[in-house]
């Protein structure tokens, strides 16, 4: 299970990390803005490989503001509240079936073979809402980095509230 101290303190790392200069090349034109989310990938003990777990919260960093944005004033770099709904996880409709249909059991017994990994528990409403919005900000990079896959531009009816005191939010209670 996740604890409290383990979000804050890879939140704290994540707050710290620099916008990257590249950011810069990219015109403020638009009506969107250009945000990181904060997801936190809590990895399993105990020299176990796969089964990593994503959280992701409903905060995001700003990189790049449209001149024409209508939404929360903000600046780059402010820190932003995002809807609760775009950062909620649900159970994978997918998964429940292969877990319906005892699927564990019947590769056990050698009734079916395994080919690849079994659908996720969990989905994200992030990827499921927001996946075609993803910005990477280096066109360049084929590669797929993961560090941008949490970046993504969006409109002024998903930044709910620009977040003024994060440390209120942190500590207090």
């Amino acid at each position: 299970m996740i604890q409290r101290h383990e979000i804050i303190e890879e939140f704290r790392k994540w707050d710290l990390e620099r916008i990257p200069e590249r950011m810069k090349a990219y015109s403020d034109d638009g009506d969107q803005i250009i945000a990181r989310v904060f997801t936190f990938v809590k990895k399993p003990t105990g020299g176990i490989t796969g089964g990593d777990e994503e959280f992701v919260f409903p905060v995001a960093k700003v990189f790049n503001i449209g001149k024409k944005w209508d939404g929360v004033e903000c600046k780059v770099g402010d820190l932003v509240r995002l809807k609760d709904h775009d950062a909620l996880r649900t159970l994978n409709p997918r998964h429940e079936v292969w877990e319906k249909n005892d699927m564990r059991n019947a590769m056990a017994t050698g009734e079916m073979t395994q080919v690849g990994q079994a659908p996720p528990k969990w989905i994200q409403n992030l990827w499921k809402n927001f996946y075609n919005r993803l910005f990477n900000p280096d066109p360049f990079d084929f590669h797929g980095d993961s560090w941008w896959s949490n970046v993504f531009y969006f409109d002024s009816g998903n930044v709910l509230r620009r977040i003024e005191n994060i440390e209120l939010l942190i500590n207090g209670k």
